[in-house]
């Protein structure tokens, strides 16, 4: 675990999702874009967060994106995978099944997508926690919790609860509110890492303690 810590900061790009006319995940243009932003002197990757659109494709594809950008970063940066479900156990089974990948990413990275209030989350990452064979990235993004009219950001106190598990090692927050990041920090245990998604925010995050920074640009300016 103690590795994970040593490769969670700086610049960590959220790679697009490139297709082909007929739909599928376009394997030669992935790999082209894995070495533009690792060439460009990033940290690290995260392959089907919302700038990958996971939320529009089916766990196989998701994982053949997963499974091309490990193969072409050869471990020259950190490669963090998206298995955000639309239910809990969706998410459980995404999890399970990246994990147990003949190589699996470095880290996966979970959004509250199913719930629309703080309820039972943390019950839920405490179950993640228990089974997960991987370090687990929160991450809070209103844009894409179920329940549009109930839209909330994770309350930073339960941050600070499921940052104390042991899996839980940071979080991304694209809720685009320096006030809500700063809370979160204040709240999280000394090891655990906060990343800022807005590139507008980016500087005066960094500033108030993130770690770096997840740009959806760096996919053109890593």
């Amino acid at each position: 675990m103690a590795d994970i810590y040593d490769r969670l900061h700086g610049t960590i790009v959220p790679l697009l999702t490139p297709f082909t006319a007929d739909g599928h995940v376009d394997e030669e243009s992935l790999r082209r874009l894995t070495n533009h932003v690792i060439k460009g002197g990033v940290d690290g990757v995260f392959v089907m967060g919302t700038t990958g659109e996971f939320q529009h494709l089916p766990y196989e594809a998701q994982r053949f994106a997963v499974e091309i950008v490990i193969d072409e970063v050869k471990d020259r940066v950190l490669v963090a995978a998206g298995v955000t479900g639309g239910s809990i156990e969706e998410t459980v089974r995404n999890l399970t099944a990246t994990g147990s990948m003949p190589r699996p990413p470095h880290a996966a990275v979970i959004a509250p997508l199913c719930y629309h209030s703080n309820r039972k989350l943390p019950q839920h990452m405490e179950r993640i926690s228990a089974i997960s064979t991987l370090p687990v990235l929160l991450y809070n993004n209103i844009g894409i919790v179920e329940r549009r009219w109930k839209r909330k950001d994770i309350i930073p106190a339960l941050v600070g609860r499921m940052a104390t598990l042991e899996n839980i090692v940071g979080i991304k927050d694209s809720s685009g509110n320096l006030e809500y990041l700063t809370q979160v920090l204040a709240h999280r245990s000394p090891s655990f890492r906060v990343f800022q998604g807005e590139e507008i925010l980016i500087l005066p995050a960094l500033h108030q303690g993130a770690a770096g920074a997840v740009p959806s640009m760096g996919n053109i300016l890593p």
